[in-house]
């Protein structure tokens, strides 16, 4: 059940107060999902979907994904839309979590995909990046490689390209008598082992073969290898 937040009846009417979205006739949770709470609102204008984003999510990300939604549909892209308020802000708060508004999209989710489904995928895909290619804003890829790194892992990789960048500049100046060019091609050859040494040595016995959040939002390791 993906709705680990309850909002009260009362409190979602004072809260839809601040936008023009008409009357709420009903709302439910809905279950799928396994990262933040969805609510589906029924209003006098159609239908709405409600997100409060839990402790896992960090805030200060929030204004990129909504932003991001914002630009990718006025680009033609068909993907919700963020309902701003009456103070023309698409992030609030609602039962102590961020929350936000978007546009209900029609449709349900395929049961058996099929390879047709996938390339439609890649299709919609192939089309979101090239309408994101003007979008100024930008941030940090926590799903991306380095991100699964430990902390020491990364301290390790740093300090050893850098140990190692020094240390390959001295050798490759020596041996082509002083030149700058053989200093820097060392350092680059140096930095890049090192770096892989530095990695090396200070990863863990045993891979990480799922992350997870704990309670206060911190990424941990489920399940090792």
């Amino acid at each position: 059940m993906a709705v680990y937040t309850d909002v009260a009846a009362d409190e979602l009417a004072e809260f839809l107060g601040n936008y023009d979205i008409g009357e709420l006739l009903s709302y439910k949770g809905i279950a799928e999902g396994v990262e933040n709470s969805n609510f589906l609102l029924h209003t006098t204008s159609g239908y709405f979907i409600l997100t409060l984003y839990e402790k896992r999510v960090a805030k200060g990300d929030l204004p990129f994904f909504l932003a991001l939604m914002t630009h990718l549909a006025s680009r033609g892209i068909n993907c919700p839309l963020p309902v701003k308020n009456r103070n023309g802000e698409a992030l609030s708060a609602l039962a102590g979590r961020p929350a936000a508004i978007i546009s209900f999209l029609e449709g349900v989710w395929p049961r058996k995909p099929s390879a047709a489904h996938c390339a439609g995928v890649g299709q919609a895909l192939a089309k979101m990046h090239l309408a994101g290619r003007d979008f100024p804003m930008s941030r940090a890829n926590a799903l991306s490689v380095s991100g699964c790194y430990t902390p020491q892992q990364q301290t390790g990789t740093l300090a050893g390209g850098a140990i190692g960048a020094g240390g390959g500049a001295l050798i490759g100046s020596a041996l082509t008598g002083g030149s700058a060019g053989g200093a820097i091609a060392g350092g680059i050859l140096g930095a890049g082992t090192g770096a892989l040494i530095g990695n090396a040595v200070t990863a863990p016995r045993h891979r990480c073969a799922r992350w997870g959040w704990n309670a206060y939002g911190q990424r941990v390791c489920r399940a090792w290898y």
